[in-house]
């Protein structure tokens, strides 16, 4: 609670990352880290591009990503402890907005769901270059409104909609 040192009671988000700590997207006061006793918070003036953060992931070299209702993704990384934000949002090629959920896929490319534009899929390849690609009900979703995305380990995409569930490779 606020009592016991978080920014905000109303959490959006929880996600346990590849060391333990656990991570709290919260509504209006942006992400905390939980290490055993103790809360350190993150928002805009930290980087963040956006203080509501709908979901968190891990990718496989320990950037957590962020999704934000209003403000895009946001890659954290902490350099020499501090932490180091790239976002990306409509004004730099994400294609759909509001953001609620993400999901890292074993191939390391991001999908990114939103409510009324279907999906997107982030490709991040090795060369560096960035590249989103958008996925909709005239591509085979069952509804645009995706609540939620969910890549498995065998890489098939997992989609929850306000009309069903859609799920491909």
């Amino acid at each position: 609670t606020e009592q016991n040192g978080l920014p905000i009671n109303q959490i959006l988000s929880l996600f346990e990352d590849h060391d333990g700590n656990i991570w709290l997207g919260a509504y209006g006061n942006g992400l905390s880290m939980f290490m055993g006793d103790r809360f350190t918070h993150f928002t805009v003036k930290d980087g963040l591009s956006s203080n509501q953060i709908y979901n968190i992931d891990q990718d496989a070299k320990g950037n957590y990503w962020l999704a934000s209702y209003d403000g895009g993704i946001t890659r954290l990384s902490f350099i020499n402890k501090k932490p180091a934000c790239v976002n990306y949002s409509t004004e730099n090629g994400l294609t759909i907005k509001p953001i609620v959920s993400l999901s890292i896929a074993p191939d390391n490319n991001i999908l990114i769901s939103s409510l009324g534009q279907g999906i997107t899929q982030f490709i991040n390849d090795k060369s560096g270059s960035k590249k989103f690609t958008s996925y909709s009900e005239d591509d085979g979703l069952v509804g645009n409104y995706v609540n939620c995305v969910l890549v498995d380990t065998r890489g098939t995409v997992w989609c929850g909609t306000r009309d069903g569930l859609s799920m491909f490779n």
